[in-house]
């Protein structure tokens, strides 16, 4: 009985735990399903999804008529799926690929830093000592750093690499570099890895044949950068190449590089602004990457989530203030009157040379120089040319033709002259000191200097510079007008280098001009300077008086030029250089930033003593100026001249110039520089072409009928 009643109690003890436990169960999977039940689906569905990148298009660039200056080719790329690509089958893949590259005449992406001889060794491509060590690094091949590219090639080729064998030279040592770019390239489902850019549609046809040989390769329709200017602006628009490992490390310290939490991230095969434009509006260009989210089923099968996609945005469209046709004849005429003032230098020489006069340089040397125009009202760049130029599209295609530009050491086409060129100015610095003079009371409109050709102070017993000619008795208009060196040598030392450069750098030079793309701040001789590039010597008034006429150690950009012109034109108050206009959504529909004028300096100088300087410099365009041709030019210009000693022994002098048009109602400013030119003519040629193109619209068919084409370095 007793046992009869124990087993009963036992058997209700277990009913009541079974209750309970399933009761338990019941209750866990109610909470599960109803009450937590969204939660955790999306956690199991991001357990068992990925998804891929979709690429943003890039912003495009035009000019200031919406002219083509950088815009995106719809192209063919082939492009590897990880979703479809075994790892076994990544070699065979690939040298199937290749050899029907190969038969395409069509290139592919190689990224690896080192290059085959012809010999079968192995070198480590130029200029490339980062991406080297990234390769050698535990991030990449676990060697040490005195490896050299024949260890490299090896370890990538080993078993325990890439395991590439049994694959016949080069073809072996070409799969390796395909699979190093797929590795630095995290190809993954999430990142398709593009093997090759804008192929034929021949090649297209040829690839979607061998489609069931070549498992997770697909042609998919992309974009390319196309530059269809190449040669009118290759400085300012700059260009986009494949990320560096410098780069990339940058972009990963910044988080900014593509991860989990950071779809938009630059990933390691994404292209970025070098140069120019490109670069210093990479932000506004780039766009932003979308994604497709993507599901494994049951099956191990891949379901695009359609619902869940997120649409890329494309990048921004740029508006430059460019003017395409003034920058062309700007181009132009820049170049053909290098080439004159050489051309007529070397005959002039070569007379110096047979009278015995063999270090009087006549611009035999002059190989440079630049041009900048800017709006007078709103101090955006109309035109901004330097030469010598080159061709961007070939030096992004041509590798020869690249190194050949960097070769150019002494001309160095690659150089943005106009930005980042800086040079002595001579006389055309002499307006400035004109206006700190009368500002500061240290002359009035009326007083006299006597010029005699040479500069008598009774403080420089040893010392007379002297002038280009003999003025007499000459106010501080005729001294601009013809140039006198005695009156601005005598001014400056009564004002001061301390009380001058305050006025100097108000109108912008020896300071940057606010330009959106990279520049230099150039010199403003002075003390501090002095001390800085003249070490153990000290300023004295002889270097004031040098200074006052734009030697010395003034050296500034041919834009700091225009920049300081504008702001005579401008009445004294100094805008924000700028080369863009505006920046639209990618459907150019919808405005998001219009450059404003922000005022950068005003000179503090009175209305009439302004009004003065530029009264005079509208007398160096008329009889008895030194830019007399301009004397009956059918628009009124104000105008000065310069030649700026550089090295007496070695080198012709620089020609320099500036300008503003029309001289009522200013427009335009322009400053223009030719290295060694020697001769005021063809800095003056340059100048009457500008107006030509810019008051009476002419091209550069008219004004050029002999032939339009711009010649370039290479």
């Amino acid at each position: 009985m007793q046992d009869n009643k124990s087993r009963i109690i036992r058997i209700l003890s277990a009913a009541v735990a079974i209750v309970l436990v399933f009761g338990l169960f019941t209750a866990r999977l109610i909470r599960w399903q109803l009450v937590k039940g969204d939660e955790f689906l999306a956690q199991s569905r991001d357990s068992s999804s990925n998804y891929t990148i979709l690429q943003a298009a890039r912003g495009e660039v035009l000019d200031s008529s919406g002219g083509a200056m950088i815009t995106n080719k719809t192209v063919y790329n082939i492009v590897f799926d990880a979703s479809k690509l075994r790892r076994a089958d990544y070699n065979d893949t690939i040298y199937k690929l290749l050899l029907l590259m190969e038969e395409c005449g069509e290139e592919w992406i190689d990224r690896l830093p080192i290059r085959r001889l012809p010999s079968g060794s192995y070198a480590f491509k130029e200029n490339s000592e980062a991406e080297i060590d990234y390769m050698k690094s535990a991030s990449m091949l676990h060697l040490n750093d005195y490896a050299t590219a024949e260890d490299c090639v090896k370890t990538m080729l080993s078993d325990d690499y890439y395991d590439i064998s049994g694959y016949p030279a080069p073809y072996d040592f070409m799969i390796a570099s395909v699979r190093y770019n797929m590795h630095r390239s995290a190809f993954s489902v999430r990142y398709p890895y593009t093997f090759a850019e804008d192929i034929s549609i021949e090649a297209v046809t040829v690839i979607n044949e061998n489609r069931p040989n070549l498992p997770g390769v697909s042609v998919t329709v992309g974009t390319v950068r196309e530059y269809p200017a190449s040669s009118l602006a290759p400085h300012i628009i700059g260009y986009i190449g494949a990320l560096n490992a410098e780069e990339y490390s940058e972009l990963l310290e910044n988080g900014e590089i593509a991860s989990s939490d950071n779809y938009t991230g630059y990933s390691y095969n994404d292209k970025i602004g070098k140069s120019g434009i490109e670069l210093y509006l990479e932000d506004e260009l780039r766009g932003k990457n979308g994604k497709k989210t993507i599901v494994y089923s049951p099956q191990g099968e891949f379901i695009t989530m359609d619902d869940e996609t997120i649409d890329p945005v494309s990048g921004h469209t740029v508006y430059l203030t460019l003017d395409s046709n003034l920058q062309e004849v700007t181009n132009l005429s820049l170049a053909r009157n290098v080439e004159a003032a050489q051309q007529n230098g070397k005959e002039l020489y070569q007379k110096k040379l047979e009278e015995g006069k063999p270090n009087e340089h006549q611009g035999e040397d002059c190989t440079a120089g630049a041009v900048v125009v800017l709006d007078a009202k709103t101090f955006g760049v109309k035109a901004m040319s330097t030469y010598p130029t080159y061709d961007l599209v070939r030096s992004l295609s041509d590798e020869d033709y690249f190194n050949s530009l960097l070769a150019e050491e002494s001309n160095t086409p690659l150089v943005n002259r106009a930005t980042m060129g800086t040079y002595t100015p001579g006389s055309i610095f002499k307006p400035a000191i004109a206006l700190a003079g009368l500002q500061e009371g240290s002359i009035t409109t009326t007083t006299e200097f006597h010029c005699t050709g040479l500069y008598n102070n009774p403080d420089f017993v040893d010392y007379h510079p002297t002038c280009m000619g003999i003025h007499d008795d000459t106010n501080v208009t005729t001294a601009l007008q013809k140039s006198c060196n005695v009156f601005f040598y005598e001014l400056g030392y009564r004002i001061g280098i301390r009380t001058m450069n305050v006025y100097c750098s108000l109108l912008g030079l020896g300071t940057t001009t606010g330009i959106e793309i990279g520049e230099r701040e150039g010199i403003l001789a002075g003390p501090d300077e002095y001390n800085l590039y003249h070490s153990g010597e000290s300023w004295t008034d002889g270097l004031t008086v040098m200074a006052a006429i734009g030697q010395s150690d003034n050296s500034f950009t041919p834009l700091q030029l225009a920049a300081y012109c504008a702001t005579i034109a401008n009445d004294g108050i100094r805008l924000n250089t700028h080369i863009i206009e505006k920046i639209t959504d990618y459907s150019r529909e919808n405005v998001l930033y219009t450059t404003p004028r922000t005022t950068l300096a005003s000179i503090g100088v009175e209305q009439r003593y302004i009004n003065t300087v530029k009264a005079a410099m509208a007398l160096v365009c008329e009889e008895g100026g030194t830019a007399s041709r301009f004397k009956n030019y059918g628009v009124k210009i104000a105008a000065k001249t310069g030649t700026a000693t550089t090295n007496e022994e070695t080198h012709s002098d620089n020609a320099t110039f500036i300008a503003f048009a029309p001289y009522e109602d200013p427009e335009i400013a322009v400053a223009i520089v030719l290295e060694y030119g020697a001769k005021a003519t063809y800095v003056q040629n340059i100048a009457e072409d500008i107006f030509d193109a810019y008051f009476y619209h002419k091209t550069a068919e008219d004004l050029f009928p002999d032939g339009a084409q711009l010649q370039t370095a290479g």
